[in-house]
């Protein structure tokens, strides 16, 4: 057993009681599945703040694309789950100070233990990871450090936060954003040891070597308010990182979709995960007003405004509307889709290509043919549409590909396969 950072103050250890309770029968979490479970915890009495919440989800979709683009995979994660406490603030932690490490340690393992015998924690098992936001407290140490962190050597990790992060996270930097940065930065470190991470100075390398002098500002597992501009653990011959890439929670893609200040038609190039919108949009999260997609079996528009609206799920069927308020990026997580297949109503449709190959449109719809007589695409760049006709046998859209939406129209119901 290992304990890293700031370790586990006393009061995660009451949450993780509670996290791992007793509870109804299918809510106990999934240890058999590759995947970081998430978890919000307040105390009793404390309530919900949706401000935060939002802010824990923006900061772990922003996290996951950046061990992607460190990795070149990233990790399954869970659903949110809302865990309130069987006690109040006063309870966990008097006058809000928390018991010293050589206690709170102890009734970790006690918890933990229990709870493993009993199905609900698996802490050997490399795919039983858990992150943990917790909105009553701030998690620290003595040494003021944030955070904590606990991992097995044979695998699986507990990964905290606390609340001046998610505040942080929260907070609208505009020109000086390293409170911000450095509250991400904690966040990938602390996921970092969970995923079994150390820090770089640790006795690892090369019989002892300590590589910190010339490493350990480059690395997120040392500096993070350098985050996002570090690397992972940029050091020599670090084969943790290279196991990261054979772990089974490491099996999601990051694509990137470029979009234009105005208006942008687009499609998604992976299965996304989480499908829900603010999770998918939230690399552009600030720098759109609008996103809109089509229900063609209703006949209307399901929209989303950043924070509310109808359209509460994406995945990578579907066309997309998005009005930018500047040039920006994109960033998807998820599967690469097998072929897929997308049901389609007689009349308009508003679909996604979700396929890495770009084809002519005729080879692209060609388990349609005969069963639509238009497909249009919109060129922000010239602000015109450019169309394809099968009846003409020509037309200004030459090549559909990834990342993409069209405008299509079908003379009667069908199903559309493309890949």
């Amino acid at each position: 057993m290992v304990i890293r950072c700031a370790a586990l103050a006393a009061v995660v250890v009451s949450a993780l009681a509670v996290l791992v309770s007793p509870a109804p029968a299918g809510s106990a979490a999934d240890t058999t599945s590759p995947t970081v479970h998430v978890l919000y915890f307040r105390a009793q009495d404390d309530p919900l703040d949706p401000t935060l919440v939002a802010a824990f989800e923006q900061g772990l979709e922003d996290v996951r694309r950046w061990y992607g683009q460190q990795v070149g995979k990233t990790f399954q994660r869970e659903a949110l789950v809302e865990v309130v406490g069987q006690k109040t603030i006063a309870e966990y932690c008097s006058d809000l100070t928390c018991q010293p490490a050589s206690e709170w340690v102890a009734a970790f393992h006690a918890v933990v233990g229990e709870r493993e015998e009993r199905g609900y924690v698996n802490r050997d098992d490399p795919q039983s990871v858990y992150l943990v936001a917790v909105q009553t407290y701030e998690v620290s140490s003595s040494l003021g450090d944030p955070g904590g962190a606990w991992f097995s050597s044979d695998g699986g990790g507990v990964a905290t936060i606390g609340r001046r992060e998610l505040q942080d996270i929260a907070a609208d930097c505009q020109d000086d954003c390293y409170a911000r940065n450095r509250a991400l930065g904690i966040f990938a470190h602390e996921l970092g040891h969970a995923f079994n991470l150390p820090h770089p100075h640790e006795d690892v390398y090369s019989n002892g070597a300590d590589p910190c002098d010339e490493h350990c500002d480059q690395t997120v597992m040392w500096v993070y308010p350098k985050y996002p501009q570090v690397g992972l653990l940029d050091v020599p011959e670090h084969p943790e990182t290279d196991a990261l890439r054979r772990n089974p929670l490491f099996s999601l893609d990051v694509e990137t979709v470029h979009l234009s200040a105005g208006w942008n038609l687009i499609s998604l190039p992976l299965r996304p995960q989480p499908e829900a919108t603010p999770s998918v949009l939230a690399s552009v999260d600030g720098g759109y007003d609008v996103a809109y997609a089509w229900d063609a079996g209703a006949g209307r528009y399901l929209s989303f405004f950043g924070a509310s609206g109808d359209l509460g799920r994406l995945d990578e069927t579907m066309g997309l509307w998005i009005r930018m308020t500047d040039e920006a990026t994109l960033s998807v997580v998820g599967e690469v889709p097998g072929p897929v297949q997308i049901p389609l109503v007689e009349g308009w449709n508003l679909i996604g290509y979700p396929w890495r190959t770009p084809l002519p449109p005729q080879e692209a719809l060609a388990s349609i043919d005969g069963s639509y007589d238009i497909v249009y695409a919109w060129d922000p760049a010239s602000s015109s549409w450019l169309s394809y006709a099968p009846g003409l046998g020509y037309g200004t859209l030459k090549e559909m590909g990834p990342g993409q939406g069209y405008w299509l129209r079908a003379s009667r119901d069908c199903v559309l396969t493309i890949g």
